[in-house]
């Protein structure tokens, strides 16, 4: 028995039960010849198949090497020169893991810089150091969207950590595959379960009516449809953040608007009043205030105001984050009012309420239904199992379960059964710069 897990556009069909490097570039070159049969104008980047592999090994093997007891977390990038992209050049043959180490240095913990190689002239070696992020994507003033603003690179290998790794290659934000634990696994985007899609919905419809409350029936104009994808980029910030942490979390959204979470079983250590609902809603605001500025003046004015709620809904979403590295779970509403952190789901496994729910997992895909007693199976720890139990005694609510190994996995509820979906990442296009 196994949580649901989705794949899009391709399957990694039968994965060794442990997969290594030489698995992972296996996959990647796999997935590049299908592309290339599917697409005979597809161009691929000037790394070869066997440049691939190389690489793949030697970034596995650095990743394992501490220095000063820290682990190197590095990008890797191949493209077609583009003067516009590299910031500087070099002539480094990567022919040792040593080589690598000593190199890696220059990007680990800087997510806008990566190392530029290529082997389609000699052998592998690092060209140059790229811009990964901030030309790829950049944002429009005034609006609330991610505005696409050039390419990205064509292939892209980001170690995040000890024998992890993500991989993709100019295959939009859904080609990307990765190394964690020994298993291979898509990236997919946590917002395509349904549950979360209705979340999101949700979330998004409670915010545009406070908007429409703040500054009137006519603001709906403005940026129709670009609610929702704010909304998932701004939890998806801190799903993200909360992943990179590596300390293990879950954020409990509840059913409802109120804020009263002891009529859920829950306990909270502490208090917390931190609104992020309030904070994406006035930075909708700040938008609509720069969309009717009627002079040059105005619209400075209404500019300034417009950078100053941005900074403010970005670093809120990177506080919300941190709640999750405190023991317990960070509880929400359907306004995104933060109602407490270090929260204690107080349902065992023998509460009458647990045993009486009618509620049971089910595959999403198969329909087969699973009984309590199975959920011991999926060897899951204390956060999942509580996070199952409070789907299962509370319809419609949601939970995400962020794990220590940099998994991200969510349980909810509907009238009728619970579901729970594992391999899942919130920050899946590394240009999605915000």
């Amino acid at each position: 028995m196994t949580l649901n897990r989705m794949s899009l556009g391709f399957t990694i069909s039968d994965p060794p039960e442990f997969c290594g490097p030489s698995d992972l570039a296996d996959c990647v070159i796999s997935l590049r010849k299908h592309q290339r049969a599917q697409d005979k104008e597809w161009g691929t980047a000037p790394i070869s198949d066997e440049g691939i592999r190389r690489l793949i090994n030697l970034a596995y093997h650095t990743s394992m090497v501490s220095e000063e007891g820290r682990f190197p977390k590095f990008r890797v990038v191949s493209h077609r020169k583009d003067d516009i992209r590299t910031i500087a050049e070099c002539d480094v043959t990567l022919d040792s893991v040593e080589r690598l180490r000593r190199i890696a240095p220059t990007v680990s913990g800087d997510h806008s810089v990566a190392l530029l190689v290529r082997d389609d002239t000699g052998p592998l070696t690092c060209v140059g150091l790229a811009i990964v992020d901030d030309m790829g994507f950049s944002v429009k003033p005034g609006r609330p969207e991610i505005v696409g603003f050039g390419t990205g690179p064509t292939f892209h290998l980001r170690v995040e950590g000890p024998g992890q790794m993500r991989c993709s290659e100019a295959m939009g934000p859904y080609g990307a595959v990765r190394l964690v634990e020994s298993g291979i696994h898509q990236v997919v985007p946590y917002s395509l379960v349904a549950g979360v899609t209705n979340l999101l919905k949700t979330l998004a419809r409670h915010i545009l009516d406070r908007v429409v409350e703040t500054k009137g029936e006519g603001s709906q104009r403005w940026f129709a449809g670009h609610t929702y994808p704010l909304v998932e980029k701004v939890l998806g910030r801190t799903l993200d953040e909360a992943t990179d942490l590596r300390h293990g979390g879950a954020f409990v959204f509840l059913p409802t608007v109120d804020r009263n979470v002891d009529a859920f079983d829950i306990q909270c250590k502490y208090p917390a009043a931190l609104n992020l609902g309030r904070c994406i809603s006035e930075f909708w605001c700040a938008c609509v205030d720069c969309a009717e500025a009627r002079d040059e003046q105005a619209r400075e004015s209404a500019l300034q105001h417009w950078r100053w709620k941005r900074a403010r809904l970005f670093s809120s979403a990177a506080g919300l984050s941190g709640l999750s590295a405190v023991d317990g779970c960070v509880v929400l509403n359907h306004n995104l009012d933060v109602l407490g952190f270090g929260g204690v789901i107080g349902l065992g496994e023998s509460d009458a309420k647990v045993v009486d729910s009618p509620r049971r997992l089910k595959n999403a895909k198969t329909g087969a239904i699973h009984d309590d007693s199975e959920i011991a199976s999926l060897g899951l720890g204390t956060r999942h199992r509580s996070a199952f139990r409070l789907c299962k005694t509370h319809a419609n609510s949601l939970v995400f379960v962020v794990s220590q190994d940099g998994d991200l996995r969510v349980f909810f509820s509907d009238d009728e059964f619970v579901y729970g979906f594992e391999h899942l990442y919130a920050w899946v296009n590394d240009l999605d710069a915000v």
